[in-house]
């Protein structure tokens, strides 16, 4: 890399970092479709905003009346969304020959593949199933709600409601518990 394009680069890379977002370099020269899914997923997963079911990518969307729902992240959409989460770098041959890493957006095939790859569907949280209301659910013997949102102990998604300020859970536990 020349001396000007390490230049251009570091003020490049230190604007990215005023952006909080980390670079994800995508798949080709060296770069595994597996180890970018991995870096990515990684990223996206703890938002807790991308989902699998029924072996699909699925985003969680709040809907025209207020209810959260998922849709199916299609390669075209996957995209722009990606960049939500990294700033897309890919390596390119540079003057004289050197490979250099350049900002890129995300191509529609390169999308499709990483929405496919194996580190998608095993660092993704599952959905198991969704209901329109706050449920209770036992956890360590004793019962708490789960209000709107991913609940991590269920793999539900609560798509409305409220959570109740004050649920008389004692009393429920205890008939909970003589069931048992």
């Amino acid at each position: 890399m020349s001396a000007s394009h390490e230049s251009e680069f570091a003020v490049w890379a230190d604007e990215a970092d005023v952006n909080g977002l980390p670079q994800v370099v995508l798949p080709g020269a060296g770069v595994t479709i597996s180890d970018c899914a991995k870096e990515l997923f990684g990223l996206i997963a703890p938002t807790r905003s991308l989902f699998m079911r029924a072996g699909v990518p699925v985003r969680l969307i709040r809907r025209a009346d207020g209810m959260l729902a998922l849709e199916v992240l299609l390669p075209v959409a996957a995209r722009s969304y990606f960049e939500q989460f990294g700033r897309l770098f890919a390596w390119r041959t540079g003057r004289n020959g050197e490979p250099v890493l350049k900002p890129v957006s995300c191509p529609l095939d390169m999308a499709d593949a990483l929405l496919h790859a194996d580190a998608t569907n095993d660092l993704l949280p599952s959905v198991r199933g969704l209901v329109n209301c706050p449920v209770l659910r036992e956890i360590h013997g004793e019962l708490q709600v789960a209000g709107p949102g991913y609940d991590e102990e269920t793999g539900l998604i609560v798509t409305g409601g409220v959570t109740p300020a004050i649920v008389p859970v004692d009393c429920a536990n205890d008939q909970f518990m003589r069931r048992k």
